[in-house]
């Protein structure tokens, strides 16, 4: 009678673990599951370090500046929008005060 009594009040138990126990299981592998997604991105977007020289003059060092290379790209590619519209003549605008380059004054 206290075997079956204690095998009826194990069962009961287990009944009662299992569920509680799939669900930490299952928390578990989520939390897996976004680690390996962050793991997978940060090997998709690589933090990469570059060594700047000093401004011109400066008797100041470099500077050492670590980005994503997302943002590497993004900073390059607004450099050389700058540097083309530096380029481009049609791109500087005049003052109506200022006269033309080569205009003669009175």
């Amino acid at each position: 009678m206290r075997c079956s009594a204690f095998l009826t009040g194990g069962a009961l138990l287990l009944a009662l673990a299992l569920p509680a126990a799939a669900q930490t299981l299952d928390t578990a592998a989520k939390a897996l599951t976004g680690q390996a997604v962050a793991a997978a991105d940060a090997d998709a977007n690589p933090i990469v370090c570059r060594d700047e020289p000093p401004p011109t003059g400066s008797r100041i060092g470099g500077s050492h500046i670590c980005m994503h290379e997302s943002d590497w790209r993004e900073q390059d590619h607004l450099t050389q929008q700058t540097v083309d519209k530096m380029h481009n003549p049609e791109s500087i605008i005049t003052s109506p005060a200022m006269p033309p380059t080569g205009a003669k004054g009175h």
